[in-house]
C-alpha cells in the first residue's frame, strides 16, 4: 500500500480499479453480510435494523461535537472537520469535499488516519475481550 501510494503522489500511475471488479466485490460483501441473517427472524433483523440506526445517529452526532470542538479550537471550518470524521468511505466524503470546495488532503488525511486508529483500537479491544470472556461463538453463513 505504501508503494502505491507513493507512485499514486508522484504521478508514476493513476490506475484505478475497474467498475467490474468494484461491483463485484460490493456483492461478495453484501452476499456475506446477508448470509449472516440467514433463517433470521423478521423480530432479529428488526432489532439489528434499530441497533444500526442508532449506532449511526450516535456517530453523527460524536462527530458534531467533535468537529464544532476542533473548529473552535483549531480555527478550520466546520464543514472540513465534520467530513474529516464522518463515518463513510475516503472517496465519498473526498467528493463531497470537492463539491463543497473544502480541502480534499485535510479531509482524506484526518479520514484515513480516524479509519486506521479505529482499526487498531478495535483490534486491541478484540483481543483484550478475548483474553477476558474466552473465544467468541461464530455462526457458520449456512444457518446451522
Amino acid at each position: 500500500m505504501l508503494a502505491s501510494a507513493i507512485l499514486h503522489l508522484v504521478g508514476v500511475t493513476d490506475f484505478e480499479l475497474p467498475v467490474a471488479a468494484l461491483a463485484c466485490a460490493q456483492v461478495v460483501i453484501g452476499a456475506t453480510i446477508g448470509c449472516r441473517f440467514a433463517n433470521a427472524s423478521p423480530r432479529l433483523i428488526l432489532r439489528a435494523l434499530a441497533l444500526a440506526a442508532g449506532a449511526t445517529v450516535l456517530m453523527l452526532l460524536s462527530t458534531v461535537m467533535f468537529a464544532w470542538l476542533l473548529s473552535l479550537a483549531g480555527g478550520d471550518r466546520f464543514v472540513a472537520y465534520v467530513l474529516a470524521y464522518s463515518p463513510g468511505g475516503v472517496a465519498e466524503m473526498s467528493l463531497i469535499a470537492l463539491s463543497l470546495h473544502v480541502e480534499v488532503p485535510f479531509v482524506v488525511l484526518h479520514h484515513v488516519v480516524r479509519v486506521l486508529t479505529v482499526v487498531a483500537g478495535a483490534s486491541l479491544a478484540f483481543r483484550l475481550l478475548k483474553e477476558r470472556c474466552g473465544e467468541f461463538v461464530q455462526r457458520p453463513c449456512s444457518g446451522s
